[in-house]
């Protein structure tokens, strides 16, 4: 069933059979080394002690190939790694705020993006992490302090409803989505293109919030684990008249955003967002957007 809803995409995901193939395969173990706490020689060093194999990911340094028995170690448990999909590093790596900036990770649970992106501030400026359900946010509070993350304040809010505007330099909006790109968690009996429908008016009205608390001039980060344009293209091509898309240099080989799909025009702006596919980038699927208030 899986195979059959991938479907829909076959014209804009080239080598589709070999896209195929991937989705019946698990994606290695890849851990984030969290620097606010120890080093990438220090992590390794202990690794080799315990006989954990690992490689290099060539596009950052951060970041490591390892084996499920990291999550044994003292090390996980003091918060000296995260582990983190390769896929899901990438957004902070675009959004890439400088250190004394104000950032609002708008869905942030549980908390992977935050704690990444309060490592590449170096513990300064100011994040706020937010997400709207009381479990999640407890799971949130809880990663943020084990990470060792000190310039995080966390809030439970609907993503729609938080007041203000004109607050921000930096806005990550990882939106709920159908999680698609995830194939190894996906789940076909919960999908349906109701569904997609549903959640594509949800992240609308979650970017339109972004738009309105940034800065002018200030940047926006809107991406989904999820091929579906509905949920992608459609939901940026609605603010061209508020954002400029930004071309994004990807870390990964990466696709363009597609055009125009059943008929519907999204705009040739859209080749500037870009999508991640397991056979192409490495990485579970993707799409990511870089936006720039006017």
């Amino acid at each position: 069933m899986m195979f059959e809803i991938f479907r829909r995409y076959e014209e804009f995901i080239p080598e589709f059979q070999e896209f195929l193939r991937e989705l019946t395969n698990f994606p290695s173990l890849s851990i984030r080394i969290n620097t606010l706490k120890t080093s990438k020689k220090r992590l390794k060093e202990r690794f080799d002690e315990y006989g954990i194999l690992y490689e290099e990911v060539r596009w950052y340094e951060d970041a490591l190939i390892s084996e499920e028995r990291v999550t044994h170690t003292l090390e996980y448990y003091l918060g000296d790694l995260y582990v983190q999909e390769l896929a899901s590093m990438i957004p902070p790596l675009i959004l890439n705020p400088p250190e004394n900036s104000l950032v609002l990770d708008m869905c942030a649970a549980p908390g992977s993006k935050t704690t990444q992106i309060s490592q590449m501030m170096r513990n300064k400026g100011h994040i706020i992490a937010n997400d709207v359900e009381m479990e999640r946010v407890k799971i949130l509070r809880s990663n943020v302090k084990q990470m060792g993350c000190l310039n995080v304040t966390i809030t439970r809010k609907d993503g729609r409803k938080i007041r203000g505007e004109d607050l921000f330099d930096f806005v990550l909006v990882d939106a709920p989505c159908s999680g698609e790109g995830r194939h190894w968690k996906f789940n076909p009996s919960l999908w349906s293109e109701e569904k997609i429908l549903s959640l594509s008016k949800l992240q609308s009205s979650l970017l339109s919030s972004a738009i309105r608390l940034v800065k002018r001039g200030g940047i926006i980060v809107y991406s989904t684990c999820t091929y579906a344009p509905e949920e992608n293209e459609r939901v940026i091509s609605k603010f061209l008249d508020k954002v400029e898309v930004l071309r994004i240099n990807s870390p990964v080989r990466a696709l363009p955003g597609i055009t125009e799909w059943r008929e519907e025009f999204y705009g040739d702006e859209m080749k500037k967002t870009i999508r991640l596919f397991p056979h192409i980038s490495g990485t579970g699927g993707f799409f990511i957007a870089k936006l720039k208030k006017i």
